[in-house]
């Protein structure tokens, strides 16, 4: 009989990324997006980014079932890039974006206190009590009927005495939406008549 003689050449490797079912919010942590699998015999490689092209740096070895990390604290889009090495049955592959994970940003929040004054006395400003999207608050001024009746000047020294109501917003940030908070009152109370007697 005639010899012949085969040649098994080596498999591509299949590189997955499978990402979280979980809807991430910031948390102001680094969190898990997924996991990755390999099944090919030489050594796996991961890197995490919000590049959408592969980075030269910062690849971490690692095994098929590792569960990866978001690459920063921050509320972003996270693109996981696979490859591997050549083993003794598989071919190497090279660096490919295997799919993304986002992490939105967490809801705002805030609240504001305001005291009134007197008819002709100094005028108050309202005192940010919160402010965990720490950024510039901008103030909107509404009668005492609210916000049907339309927003207003800010009341000054010698505005008519009553009620008025204010509400704070405050400004979307990287990691946070904007936020408005829910009206305050405060009011401009009468000022007492003075009368001097005549002697």
């Amino acid at each position: 009989y005639a010899s012949k003689s085969i040649t098994i050449t080596q498999a591509t490797p299949t590189l997955t990324f499978t990402a979280s079912t979980s809807v991430l919010t910031y948390n102001g942590s680094a969190q898990n997006i997924g996991t990755i699998s390999y099944d090919g015999d030489g050594k796996f490689y991961y890197v995490v980014s919000t590049s959408t092209t592969a980075p030269s740096t910062g690849w971490t070895e690692a095994s098929s079932g590792t569960t990866i990390k978001s690459s920063a604290a921050t509320a972003a889009t996270y693109y996981v890039y696979l490859k591997s090495a050549a083993g003794t049955n598989y071919v190497a592959a090279s660096a490919t974006s295997k799919g993304s994970k986002a992490i939105g940003k967490a809801n705002g929040s805030g609240s504001i206190s305001m005291t009134g004054w007197t008819y002709g006395n100094a005028v108050t400003n309202p005192t940010v009590t919160s402010n965990p999207n720490n950024t510039s608050v901008t103030y909107e001024w509404y009668p005492e009927d609210g916000l049907p009746a339309g927003t207003i000047s800010k009341p000054g020294s010698t505005s008519d005495v009553g009620t008025y109501t204010v509400r704070a917003i405050f400004g979307e940030t990287a990691n946070y939406k904007s936020y408005t908070t829910s009206l305050v009152s405060f009011n401009i109370s009468k000022r007492p008549v003075t009368f001097t007697a005549k002697t």
